[in-house]
C-alpha cells in the first residue's frame, strides 16, 4: 500500500510539474542572431534574478525574446522537489533596424539636458 501511494505522488508531480512559455514579440523580422541562455532560481522560482543586456546581445535591435521552462528543465524541477528551477533564454535578433529597448547614453543626457523631445505620445 505504501509503495504505490509513493508511485502515486511522484505521478503527480510529474504530471503537475508541466512546461511553460512567456513570449515577447517587437513585430520586427527575426533574421538576426539567435542567443539562447540558462537562468538559474531556487524554491519553486521564488529566488533568483537572471537581468540580460539586450542591446549588447542584439545591437541592431531586438525581434523577440521568450522565457520558458523546457522538458529538461521541468524534470530537474521535480527530481530536486523544486529546490532547482532552471529556466531557458532565447532572444532573436532583428534583421536591420529595430526598436531599442533602452536608449542610449548620449540619447538620455540630451533628454535630461532638453535639446531632445520626447516622441509623439509619451507625455
Amino acid at each position: 500500500m505504501r509503495k504505490r501511494r509513493v508511485i502515486f505522488v511522484i505521478a503527480a508531480a510529474l504530471m503537475l510539474g508541466g512546461c511553460y512559455t512567456v513570449r515577447y514579440t517587437y513585430g520586427k523580422n527575426p533574421d538576426g542572431a539567435h542567443h539562447e541562455e540558462g537562468a538559474t532560481f531556487f524554491l519553486w522560482g521564488l529566488v533568483g534574478e537572471k537581468m540580460l543586456n539586450l542591446d549588447t546581445i542584439c545591437p541592431q535591435g531586438v525581434a523577440r525574446w521568450q522565457n520558458q521552462a523546457t522538458f529538461l528543465d521541468g524534470f530537474l524541477s521535480v527530481i530536486t522537489l523544486g529546490i532547482y528551477e532552471p529556466r531557458t533564454i532565447t532572444v532573436e535578433c532583428a534583421a536591420g533596424r529595430a526598436y531599442r529597448l533602452t536608449p542610449d547614453e548620449a540619447t538620455l543626457l540630451a533628454q535630461q539636458a532638453g535639446n531632445l523631445e520626447e516622441p509623439p505620445g509619451e507625455r
